[in-house]
């Protein structure tokens, strides 16, 4: 009788090893099978950069543009310049189209109606430039076409002078001109050059106030 009771003892344990066996076994088939379907959509799955988030949450359109050769993806449309060089000295980007009165300031797109950006600039003998700058509308071009200046500046000068200078193109940085060019500020980082009948007079060395 011990002899008969240990072998069903022994029997039940078995029987008991071989159920788990079949759970983990079937288990072990279902993670597999499943993680077989997950990967390929986790593959495909697009991965969205915060800009191009910011774009779309805030009413934008993701597009792409000839910009200059040194922007990356979603430059920051509201500053001048970053799509003003000529096209040989461009490349195709993505960028945020905002639409009317609107500009990509690099997060979300804003208003245009108010300056999208001021600055003062000190220059050599304490001279100062008072900056205002203003998105102007943006021009449709075929592909290959230069892409066509818009927006403005707004500048107060430390000797009483005041101008309202048209975005030209350039190859680097933001330039602005009056109508014989007469009068240039070219912005480039945070430096400024000024240029009067083609050459540097009073406004030398001129930099961003910090």
């Amino acid at each position: 009788m011990p002899f008969l009771t240990q072998g069903k003892a022994n029997l039940k344990y078995i029987l008991i090893v071989l159920v788990l066996a079949v759970i983990a076994g079937g288990f072990s088939c279902w993670a597999l099978h499943n993680l077989q379907i997950e990967k390929p959509l986790l593959i495909g799955i697009k991965q969205v950069s915060k800009e191009e988030k910011g774009c779309i949450d805030s009413g934008g359109k993701v597009s792409t543009s000839l910009c200059c050769n040194s922007a990356s993806d979603f430059p920051n449309s509201c500053l001048i310049g970053a799509c003003g060089c000529s096209p040989d000295n461009s490349k195709e980007i993505k960028t945020c189209d905002c639409g009317t009165d609107k500009c990509f300031n690099g997060e979300k797109c804003v208003s245009t109606k108010s300056p999208i950006a001021q600055a003062t600039y000190l220059c050599d003998g304490g001279r100062t430039i008072q900056a205002a700058f203003y998105k102007g509308e943006e021009h449709a071009v075929e592909p290959g076409q230069p892409p066509v200046p818009s927006g403005s500046v707004k500048l107060v000068l430390s000797d009483g002078r005041n101008f309202d200078l048209a975005k030209t193109l350039s190859a680097d940085g933001g330039r602005y001109a009056n109508a014989d060019e007469s009068f240039v500020f070219w912005d480039k980082g945070d430096t400024a050059l000024v240029l009067e009948n083609g050459a540097e007079k009073d406004y030398k060395g001129c930099l961003i106030a910090e």
